[in-house]
């Protein structure tokens, strides 16, 4: 995957919900240069046909439109799954064809209790112990773990007029694709991104699933206190 510097990349986001919502609001607010093209559709067609779909129509009253999603994979050098990790394997499978030579980003959080396959870097992990060719390999690798680490409800509270940028961590075993999510993310979200092996894919996720968990402690820590000073009143 390589893009000329005279080629403007294009980003197509599948799903419309809250982070999809908060990604494009972000490009709103801080993309100037129009260097890049940012699109987003729904994950299938659902009862309506290609032509019924005005592109002149903007999603949530940002500057990204919304498309049909085969016309956005047509387009699209860069897709981003803004979808519920069980549903990002089915949307793999439908648009397997469509989806060749794209940079695929994933943005989920999901762990092996979600369902087989139910990310992509689990998805990509697999076919590519099963794929016999090394064009099928250089494929699948070219998977991009980022925005994963943001929550839709800061970034849809981001204004203009913020003076420091998001931070956000991103992964990936290919370089150029890396580069290439990482370019966008900077350039046209206001983001500041550190890149980290991908071999601390699963650890990453590990850490975003473990949030909260310092609260339960802590329930669990006061709970212990009181009872031992109910008991202790009680003796006195």
């Amino acid at each position: 995957f390589f893009l000329n510097k005279q080629t403007m990349l294009r980003v197509l986001i599948i799903g419309t919900g809250d982070h999809a919502h908060a990604l494009c609001h972000l490009y709103s607010i801080n993309n100037i240069n129009g260097a890049t093209s940012l699109e987003v559709a729904k994950p299938y067609l659902q009862q309506r046909q290609e032509g019924d779909y005005n592109e002149s129509i903007y999603f949530h009253k940002t500057s990204v439109p919304l498309v049909s999603i085969t016309n956005g994979l047509s387009r699209a050098h860069v897709v981003v799954f803004a979808i519920p990790s069980h549903s990002i394997q089915n949307v793999l499978g439908t648009y397997a064809h469509r989806l060749k030579d794209k940079i695929l980003v994933d943005p989920t959080n999901s762990t092996c209790s979600d369902g087989p396959n139910s990310s992509i870097f689990d998805y990509t992990t697999t076919t590519t112990t099963t794929t016999t060719t090394s064009s099928n390999q250089q494929q699948q690798r070219r998977w991009v773990k980022a925005f994963h680490d943001v929550g839709a409800v800061d970034l849809l509270l981001r204004k203009p007029q913020h003076k420091t940028r998001i931070q956000t961590t991103m992964a990936s075993s290919c370089v150029e694709a890396l580069e290439t999510v990482k370019d966008f993310a900077e350039s046209c979200l206001g983001m500041s991104v550190k890149t980290v092996p991908c071999k601390h894919v699963s650890a990453m996720v590990k850490h975003q699933n473990s949030l909260g968990d310092e609260w339960v402690v802590s329930a669990y820590v006061l709970l212990t206190i009181f009872v031992v000073h109910e008991i202790y009143a009680v003796m006195r």
